[in-house]
């Protein structure tokens, strides 16, 4: 009889911890913080600090907004909606991000499934939000500038430049900033002059299992499943390095993975909820 008592006792305290778990992971926000150094960083922009938010799917909490506060940069890296009827709350919410600091957005593939990409890019520049699909631009501080690149979702807008085009204008000694929602082109990036690369989509693997990242073979951070349904995905969230001395950095979301065209999401686990936080170095 003891026995089995203790034997339920033990199961109870698993499931209370796996219950504590899945409500943890899907409610709290937590701010993850990482330096990211390069050579070619203007003096006047070591210390700046750029936080990142990616797939939000629709969740605007005020926390995610506090968590920015002394950003000096702003990006908001693909999947803020997945569907038109969050057009107007996510134009609100990415204004006032963009009056706390400079905010720049690229599109997901989410955004480009709701048939409203065009009026929630121009509502997000009604708010001044800096649209950043395909283009280039440069920030300036003083006398110095960087220069930041965006990407539109390449599945779901064919008509676009490429890689090579877009950062075709920019120079070997200029610090870019290339943001773009999915990171599987970053080696790409890299070999063209990116010194950092910010994205998203990965959801952080969804389902977080660190032990798993020990294992020879396996890329990824820990990360279970990505939303392609790709199993141990490689950049299922945290910095990574490539060639020149270029770093990616992969925000795990705000969301679970969206069920093909359903309103449901999968219960993330293992896997809080997070506002990514970089500090740009020089060295």
């Amino acid at each position: 009889m003891r026995r089995r008592r203790g034997g339920l006792f033990f199961w109870v305290v698993v499931l209370a911890l796996l219950a504590y778990a899945l409500i943890y992971s899907n409610t709290k926000v937590v701010l993850r913080e990482y330096a990211v150094s390069s050579p070619d960083l203007p003096s006047a922009f070591i210390g700046t600090r750029v936080a990142v938010i990616a797939d939000t799917h629709g969740r605007f909490d005020q926390e995610i907004i506090d968590l920015c506060e002394g950003a000096d940069i702003i990006v908001l890296a693909g999947d803020i909606i997945d569907d038109a009827s969050q057009k107007d709350a996510a134009a609100a919410f990415a204004g006032k991000l963009a009056d706390r600091a400079p905010t720049y957005c690229v599109t997901g593939n989410h955004e480009w499934t709701t048939g409203v990409t065009d009026a929630f890019k121009d509502a997000l520049a009604a708010r001044g939000v800096y649209v950043m699909d395909d283009r280039v631009a440069a920030l300036e501080r003083g006398d110095a500038s960087i220069t930041i690149a965006g990407r539109s979702d390449g599945n779901v807008h064919g008509d676009r430049p490429s890689n090579g085009a877009l950062l075709a204008g920019t120079q070997a000694e200029d610090f870019v900033l290339l943001i773009s929602h999915r990171p599987y082109e970053f080696e790409e990036y890299a070999g063209l002059g990116a010194d950092l690369v910010v994205s998203g989509h990965l959801h952080g693997g969804l389902i977080r299992l660190p032990f798993l990242s020990r294992i020879p073979g396996v890329e990824g951070h820990g990360g279970l499943i990505g939303p392609g349904h790709d199993f141990l995905p490689k950049y299922d969230g945290g910095v990574y390095s490539g060639a020149g001395r270029s770093t990616l950095v992969v925000s795990r979301g705000l969301a679970g993975v969206k069920l093909n065209n359903t309103a449901f999401h999968w219960m993330r686990l293992f896997n809080p909820r997070e506002v990514v936080m970089i500090t740009l170095t020089k060295g």
